[in-house]
């Protein structure tokens, strides 16, 4: 009998499903992308993979600032903006101008109110001069 291993033409014929499938239908088009990276990229992607203490910190942290990223963009806050309300705003400040007293004119009335101003700051008395220390008796018994 010349038979020669069987099941070496059926596995060869069968189709590759799950996972193996899509990676057998996806790797030309991967290896096309590969070929067109440049060789010192390649080299530094290659040494990144290789460090797997470096490597998979990496990918873990930036997988799931992907995931809060798309999970925020579905599940986010869909409300309206909160509007402050407007505040009153105040009267505006109206100068005028005072009118002219019987004394005379305005001016010589300002220049008598600075000159009684003037003589009160005078007279403040700034040294304290009229309050003294209360006197300590040092005669203490016990």
């Amino acid at each position: 009998m010349n038979i020669e291993n069987p099941s070496q033409d059926i596995t060869q014929n069968q189709p590759k499903s799950g996972m193996a499938g899509v990676i057998e239908k996806i790797k030309p088009t991967l290896n096309k992308i590969w070929e067109r990276v440049p060789v010192p990229i390649k080299s530094l992607l290659v040494r990144f993979y290789s460090n797997k203490k470096i490597f998979i910190p990496v990918a873990v942290a930036s997988g799931l600032m992907f995931l809060i990223i798309i999970l925020g963009l579905l599940f986010g806050s869909k409300s309206t903006p909160i509007i402050i309300p407007s505040k009153k705003t105040p009267a505006p400040f109206i100068v005028t101008t005072p009118e002219a007293s019987p004394g005379g004119d305005i001016l010589t009335v300002i220049g008598n109110k600075l000159k009684d101003l003037n003589n009160q700051i005078n007279a403040l008395d700034i040294n304290q001069n009229k309050l003294k220390p209360p006197t300590i008796d040092y005669n203490v018994s016990f």
